[in-house]
């Protein structure tokens, strides 16, 4: 069924105050319809198991379009045809985040309707430090990159140029009018919520008095959004590599857990309170996306400046100030986290021939391999696994790994590429770890780690070691290196499979 009603259609972007305006809508529902203006309840939404003030606006929508499901809607609109004359739909992710075959039901919907535009824009940086701090805090997206990595590929993909995107979509939509707004110089000045209501023709005087209560209601239950710090938000990331093995629910109950011990902690009164790219690659963007926003102000904006509000941009002085003794102390107590969350839930299928691999592996073996690889300052592998990707996120290590398996070797370092280690990472083609001590770059470790395949090394391991050493073995049966008499063994300890040697020095 067509729709008779006038359309303002509220596209996004993400991370640009939409949940401001969405629950705006939302608590004022019947004081818009006093007004005749339709904000629809049939198709809103609050999915988001931890902050029941999280929506994605109407954006069920576009499910119920493509499932054959939007009678409601349909139903709801009809039954409000002669007391609103105009019907408000806002979903943040209309802009980027959907492909024209999603959204051609929508189209098909709006078509014979006249069908006002409204999008709000935020500066390319300031939205991809945002966009990236929600994707590896927030439990649904699992960002793994490295914000560098990650902001050179947004420049790669196209997204950053915002007025070609407007002006696709409003050609889709078949929008007669557009309004772009920016969302830096609007939210500095407070008004961009009544800039929105504004453009939706409603009488703020009247709205505002209607709504008092329930606005005050909106206010109380709204979350505190205090930014995450840099060393918390990497130091998570470097945890998403193993997180994909829980439920999506788990893992963002947890998350938000621990974004509750994130902001309730201390700061370190020295460190950014977002992680930021660095200069160079802030350099980068502010060249790559200046002649898109040229284009932008000029079609959309009457030729304001659009810039981005990230402290300090301009000056060239950012530096990521992290600390490495409290971004260690994060990484761990996420991973111990992680460990307990992962063996209440039940765990989602996985390929066992997947990468990264998965963290299967016993949560008191990785918790004692967590502490000798964090009291460790130069490691030796023997295959890489799970523990390679646990050294990535420790920072200051110098990591030697040996993967014999050619295709898994270009797997890892692809990866590596793409998490950018806190440390050093060396992946040697070796199946023998006693091949490594022959090498250019080798470095006498002061732990050893053996997988089980490796464990018949151990005795040739101890007489090449010259220096104080700790050698952790994984191995199942343990027949063998309980007979073991190994020279300079201080200590010898057993964990489920895993087994620990202290040797001492020459």
């Amino acid at each position: 069924m067509p729709l008779r009603q006038k359309v303002f259609c509220h596209v996004g972007m993400t991370k640009a105050a939409s949940t401001s305006i969405q629950n705006t809508l939302d608590y004022g529902r019947e004081a818009l319809l006093a007004q005749g203006i339709l904000f629809p309840a049939s198709c809103f939404t609050r999915r988001n198991p931890t902050d029941l003030t999280r929506t994605s606006g109407n954006l069920e929508l576009l499910r119920m379009l493509k499932n054959g499901t939007e009678g409601a809607f349909i139903e709801e609109c009809r039954q409000h045809e002669d007391r609103a004359e105009s019907l408000v739909l806002s979903a943040e992710n209309l802009l980027f985040d959907q492909s024209e075959g999603q959204l051609e039901p929508l189209a098909r919907l709006l078509e014979s309707t006249e069908v006002v535009m409204i999008a709000v824009v935020r500066h390319q940086i300031d939205w991809l430090v945002s966009r990236y701090t929600e994707s590896v805090t927030g439990g649904w997206h699992n960002e793994c990159r490295s914000i560098d990595r990650y902001c050179r590929d947004r420049m790669v993909d196209g997204v950053l140029d915002y007025g070609k995107r407007v002006a696709w979509l409003a050609k889709l939509l078949n929008a007669q009018t557009v309004h772009v707004l920016d969302y830096g110089s609007l939210t500095r000045d407070g008004k961009l919520v009544s800039t929105v209501l504004d453009l939706c023709g409603v009488d703020q005087a009247r709205f505002r008095e209607d709504t008092r209560d329930d606005m005050a209601l909106s206010r109380a239950r709204s979350d505190n959004r205090r930014s995450v710090s840099a060393t918390a938000i990497e130091a998570q990331r470097s945890l998403n590599v193993f997180t994909d093995i829980l439920p999506p629910r788990n893992r963002v109950t947890w998350l938000s857990e621990r974004r509750l011990e994130w902001k309730s902690g201390a700061d370190n009164p020295h460190e950014t309170a977002a992680l930021l790219p660095s200069p160079k690659t802030l350099r980068d963007l502010e060249k790559h996306v200046a002649p898109f926003n040229a284009k932008l102000s000029d079609r959309y904006l009457g030729g304001a400046d659009f810039e981005s509000q990230t402290d300090n941009l301009q000056d060239g002085l950012i530096r990521r100030q992290l600390s490495r003794r409290r971004l260690t102390d994060q990484f761990v107590r996420g991973m111990q986290g992680f460990l307990e969350i992962r063996d209440m839930a039940d765990r989602q299928p996985v390929k066992v021939d997947r990468f990264p691999p998965p963290l299967t592996a016993p949560a008191e073996e990785v918790t004692r391999l967590c502490a000798l690889y964090r009291r460790a300052s130069v490691i030796l592998e023997c295959p890489s696994g799970y523990m390679t990707l646990i050294a990535a996120g420790l920072p200051d290590k110098r990591i030697m790994t040996l993967e014999p398996d050619p295709v898994k070797r270009a797997a890892l370092i692809e990866f590596l590429d793409c998490m950018e280690p806190l440390g050093r990472i060396d992946v040697h083609h070796q199946a023998q770890p006693l091949n490594i001590w022959n090498h250019e770059h080798f470095q006498p470790p002061d732990m050893i780690h053996l997988g089980p395949d490796s464990a018949a090394h151990v005795e040739d391991l101890v007489a090449l070691t010259q220096n104080e050493v700790k050698i952790a073995i994984e191995d199942a049966s343990g027949s063998s290196l309980a007979a073991l008499d190994i020279p300079r063994l201080r200590e010898k300890r057993r964990t489920g499979t895993l087994w620990e040697l202290h040797i001492d020095a020459r």
